[in-house]
C-alpha cells in the first residue's frame, strides 16, 4: 500500500491509490471501494465520487476528489500554480474554504490537500450544485 503522504501524480489510478492510501490512514478499517468520474464543467478540474466501505471506522459513504490536471488547459487560473515562486502559499480555493468556514459550519469539509496540491479531497454534499439549489429554493419561495 501507497504512504498516504506520497505526492499525488497525473494518472486516475495514481489518484485512486493516493486517495485510498488517505482512506485507510484516516479511517482505520475502511476501504475505497471505486472511483468514478463526475459530469465536468468548463474548468480544468476532474471531479470524481470515491465510494468508501466503512466497516463501523467513522468514515463517510463516500467523497469527492477535486483533481487539477494541468496548469497549461487555463493559464490564467491563479489555482494552477503559474505564478511560479511568487504565487500564493496555498490554493485559493483552500483560502475561500478557510475564510468559509470561519462563518459557519455549512461549508464541505477539506480532508486533505496532496502534497503537490493537484488532489484534494472534499466532503461529499450530493449532486445538486450552488446554482440548482438556489434556483429550488428561488422556486420555493425561500429567500438566501
Amino acid at each position: 500500500m501507497t504512504d498516504a503522504t506520497k505526492p499525488a501524480a497525473a494518472s486516475r489510478e495514481d489518484a485512486f491509490e493516493y486517495v485510498a492510501a488517505h482512506v485507510a490512514s484516516r479511517w482505520p478499517g475502511a476501504r475505497a471501494v471505486t472511483m468514478d468520474a463526475l459530469r465536468g464543467d468548463a474548468s480544468s478540474r476532474e471531479y470524481s465520487r470515491v465510494t468508501i466501505e466503512t466497516a463501523r471506522s467513522g468514515a463517510p459513504a463516500s467523497l469527492i476528489v477535486m483533481h487539477l490536471r494541468d496548469a497549461a488547459v487555463a493559464l490564467s487560473s491563479e489555482e494552477l500554480g503559474v505564478y511560479g515562486s511568487g504565487g500564493p502559499a496555498e490554493l485559493p480555493f483552500v483560502n475561500v474554504w478557510r475564510y468559509l468556514r470561519s462563518l459557519t459550519d455549512a461549508v464541505p469539509d477539506i480532508y486533505v490537500v496532496s502534497p503537490t496540491s493537484t488532489l484534494l479531497l472534499l466532503e461529499d454534499v450530493g449532486d445538486v450544485t450552488l446554482c440548482g439549489a438556489a434556483e429550488t429554493a428561488g422556486a420555493a419561495g425561500l429567500d438566501l
